[in-house]
């Protein structure tokens, strides 16, 4: 039986709220593509347009494009550059990266304080076809900024840490001195 790591808990927590995130990105992109094929077909077939529709659409949308984002940090598929030649060393690489997690984590939590300051203070004004508070749209923003710090967190803090407990636990299962075959020695 296998011991708990310290940091798997929130790593499968992340990975499960991945799966939770792709599960809603696609809901919102049916949103979108079903919302605006609605308003197509309503302006060109029975001209008669629907006023809510493009709020709706761009509403799903801006929610998308943020609740998509969390997953992506999470996959480590966020747009990057790289500046630094492949010449460096693992090790070297590794620090730059891990420097590179910690400004996206401090940049998403900086963004994230302003912008729940902004969420709150857009609460009165409406939006003008679903007249649907502003907050709703803005808090899109807060929402991805802490996924993102969230998967951000759990790469920095919780994976390098499962990855040395589980290192160790091989360690300690593979020893040189044990004459039994490979396969055979997590079987007993």
């Amino acid at each position: 039986m296998t011991k708990t790591t310290r940091g798997g808990g929130f790593v499968r927590l992340s990975q499960r709220l991945v799966q939770l995130e792709q599960t809603l990105s696609v809901a919102l992109l049916c949103v979108v593509v079903i919302t605006l094929a609605a308003q197509v077909i309503a302006r060109y077939v029975f001209r008669s347009p629907i006023s809510w529709s493009e709020e709706v659409a761009r509403l799903a949308l801006i929610w998308l494009t943020f609740v998509s984002s969390g997953f992506l940090t999470a996959h480590r598929e966020q747009i990057t550059v790289d500046l630094f030649p492949r010449r460096f060393s693992t090790r070297t690489r590794e620090r730059i990266n891990q420097l590179a997690g910690w400004i996206v984590l401090l940049t998403c939590l900086l963004l994230l304080v302003g912008g729940f300051r902004f969420v709150w203070r857009v609460w009165p004004v409406s939006s003008p076809g679903i007249e649907l508070s502003m907050s709703y749209w803005y808090a899109a923003a807060s929402f991805g900024l802490a996924l993102m710090s969230f998967h951000t967190a759990v790469q920095l803090f919780a994976e390098p840490r499962q990855a040395a407990n589980a290192r160790t636990h091989i360690d300690d299962d593979c020893s040189v001195d044990d004459p039994r075959p490979v396969q055979g020695r997590n079987a007993t």
